[in-house]
């Protein structure tokens, strides 16, 4: 944890939260395009950050993030009564690992 906190800190906390939102609005912009998926997420970044929650058409959220995790994709659901599948894009990721998993995400179609 010390050393997560201490790039925070070098990369400045403004650019952190910058890159966030840029690869999450291109995960949601990639997922509103499909017919198959329903976003929860609103798009923009005045309403939402670092988590994308969605639904794929005919599938539970448990299947998505299984069949996302047999491609080396992390994903996650809900730990709601309704549970959503959903990813968190991070400084840890980049724009082709975004475009990598909306790819298997359009596959399920």
């Amino acid at each position: 944890m010390p050393e997560a906190f201490k790039l925070h800190l070098q990369l400045g906390k403004s650019n952190v939260q910058q890159r966030i939102h840029e690869l999450n609005e291109q995960a949601k912009q990639g997922l509103a395009k499909m017919p198959h998926v329903t976003l929860y997420t609103p798009t923009g970044n005045a309403l939402s950050s670092g988590l994308t929650c969605f639904d794929v058409k005919g599938m539970k959220a448990a299947s998505v993030v299984e069949n996302m995790h047999k491609k080396g994709i992390i994903m996650s659901s809900t730990p709601y009564r309704v549970s959503y599948a959903r990813f968190a894009p991070s400084l840890l990721n980049n724009e082709q690992e975004i475009e990598l998993a909306l790819a298997e995400i359009h596959a399920m179609a």
